[in-house]
């Protein structure tokens, strides 16, 4: 009867409670590890790009930064991309003003890298002494050069050149941008 019946129930109830048990202390051990993670992920900090490039003072770091693009008629540095600033109110008339990668109108020597300097088709990278410098795909722009002194023109990088124009190390590319000059 129904003793019997209550019996075998609480028999059933009582192997399924010790299979169900392990599986239950595993799911609240996997809840409380979830619970940590998310609390974690909560205090992980998004960077704030406004405040990044805002931090970049003058054009040649912000040409450096790949979040950032220099607006020249606020003279500050901008979130945005190589299509332009990420919003329009961050660079009024950003056609004319907003500039990414480079700092056109800029002294080459406001340039910190050979990349940001060879984007500017006025200045090449001089990988002897690590600067830029005014000048084109013939050397740098300086009475020296003029001069016919070809020191400078060794380890030249610009972005005309049809050899070797990367930016690296002069020891590598000095001479296929100057071979030694032919004898008479």
């Amino acid at each position: 009867g129904l003793e019997g019946d209550v019996s075998i129930a609480s028999a059933s109830w009582d192997y399924l409670e010790a299979k169900v048990r392990p599986q239950l202390q595993r799911l609240h051990s996997e809840a409380d590890r979830l619970r940590d993670v998310l609390g974690s992920v909560r205090k992980l900090r998004v960077p704030d790009v406004i405040t990044f490039c805002r931090s970049l003072s003058n054009c040649s770091a912000c040409s450096t930064a790949v979040v950032c693009g220099w607006c020249s008629t606020s003279m500050k540095c901008v979130p945005g991309t190589r299509h332009g600033p990420a919003d329009v109110s961050f660079c009024s008339f950003p056609s004319d003003t907003y500039s990414f990668n480079m700092c056109p109108g800029q002294d080459c020597r406001s340039y910190a890298s050979c990349e940001t300097c060879t984007t500017d088709a006025l200045c090449g990278w001089q990988s002897r002494t690590l600067q830029c410098m005014s000048g084109t795909e013939r050397g740098p722009w300086n009475t020296s050069f003029w001069r016919g002194e070809d020191e400078l023109r060794t380890g030249w990088v610009h972005q005309h050149l049809q050899e070797g124009s990367e930016c690296r190390p002069h020891e590598r590319n000095a001479e296929l941008l100057y071979p030694p000059p032919m004898p008479n």
